[in-house]
């Protein structure tokens, strides 16, 4: 056996796994560094539960849902513009940065399913169940990438959704904005001061 060979496999190895190794450090610090997708969403759910919340006690109109539609449609919007233009900045593409679109979509797609039915069939669980599903992304998605911010505001999202089972519909719309700050406008706004 050649001794250079060994050395330069050995080289090889060392170099792959410090390139992967820096790969998933990029991707991590990518989200760490960009609190604007959390702060986007946090601030038109934050609006949306609000605006119903006046409109039920406040001003008794009767459509009082009209709000959430209009802002979550915007949030779509908004969200693909960002990650159009994060996909133009990105020069690799990573496994985390695949994942976590893929896992945010998933997230998306089912709490679009969970309040299509459930708000028809049965409102009052409805709003539970999503800050329960939310508290599962934002805390997968802080021990994915070690940001303890969103690991601690998915574990509040989770007791926030353990009492809002017994708040009344109304109440359950401050149960959403409380959530929304604990698992999106805190952790948004430590990691924009961190950029």
């Amino acid at each position: 056996m050649n001794p250079k060979n060994t050395i330069e496999e050995s080289f090889n190895e060392n170099e792959s796994i410090k390139l992967i190794y820096t790969m998933i450090e990029s991707a991590k610090n990518e989200y760490k560094e960009k609190g604007t997708i959390f702060l986007i969403w946090g601030w038109l759910v934050l609006t949306a539960s609000a605006l119903e919340y006046i409109l039920i006690n406040f001003i008794k109109y009767n459509n009082h849902w009209i709000g959430w539609p209009i802002l979550m449609g915007l949030g779509v919007v908004l969200t693909i513009i960002y990650a159009l233009r994060m996909s133009e900045q990105r020069r690799i593409r990573t496994y985390i940065n695949t994942f976590m679109a893929y896992f945010w979509t998933g997230i998306g797609v089912l709490l679009f399913i969970v309040l299509g039915n459930l708000i028809f069939k049965n409102h009052d669980i409805a709003f539970p169940v999503v800050i329960a599903i939310y508290g599962l992304g934002a805390f997968t998605t802080g021990g994915l990438l070690k940001i303890k911010s969103l690991i601690i505001g998915g574990i509040l999202c989770w007791i926030i959704a353990l009492v809002s089972f017994h708040l009344s519909y109304s109440n359950q719309l401050i149960a959403i904005g409380l959530s929304v700050i604990a698992a999106d406008l805190i952790p948004g706004y430590i990691l924009n001061k961190r950029n």
